[in-house]
């Protein structure tokens, strides 16, 4: 009796393909590396994918989707005041990469992709604007020149965080993070939690 391959779901291609291009980047993951992981020939892998930057960019809008849908609409929550929608938005974000650590895929493209990458640097870009203009909504509102400018250096801050956290996961840095955002663009007065 031959060996039943499992059959490959949308599921399990897109976490395979997440894997590889977690750990090894975009350009240094193969097709044949897509396959392997999946259990199949390359030829099998093109039945349900056109090419690995559609693979690559379907990964993405996921992943936009899903920071979209429950991570970015904490930073305008009209219930909160922007200092706690700072803290909660950066316990967000720590805890989904705990959890699912899409956002290492995320990571590796931006240290990896350039404006040659076409569509696929774009939807990156994209994403990293996303991240940048919910920062935004978290921030003081004056002085609307030099906001963007501190949302990017906040948005440096956390990606930092979170490639850190793995090499010292004891060390308490998002609420360091958060302490000095907190003290940086608020006033004492105001309660962060």
């Amino acid at each position: 009796m031959t060996e039943r391959k499992p059959r490959l779901t949308r599921a399990l291609l897109l976490k395979n393909a997440s894997d590889l291009f977690r750990t090894k980047g975009y350009h240094r993951t193969s097709i044949q590396d897509i396959a392997d992981a999946c259990q199949l020939t390359k030829a099998s892998i093109y039945h349900h994918i056109s090419s690995k930057e559609s693979l690559a960019l379907d990964l993405i809008r996921e992943l936009r989707e899903h920071y979209q849908t429950n991570i970015f609409p904490i930073s305008c929550d009209p219930t909160l005041s922007r200092p706690q929608r700072l803290k909660h938005y950066l316990q967000r974000l720590a805890d989904y990469y705990q959890e699912e650590g899409q956002s290492c895929m995320l990571k590796k493209f931006l240290g990896e992709l350039t404006p040659a990458d076409g569509s696929l640097w774009e939807e990156v870009k994209a994403f990293a604007d996303d991240s940048i203009n919910a920062i935004i909504n978290v921030l003081p509102e004056e002085p609307k020149e030099e906001i963007r400018a501190q949302a990017i250096r906040i948005f440096t801050l956390i990606q930092g965080y979170l490639l850190l956290n793995k090499v010292w996961p004891a060390e308490n840095t998002l609420e360091a993070i958060n302490r000095f955002c907190q003290k940086f663009y608020y006033s004492a007065e105001v309660d962060p939690s």
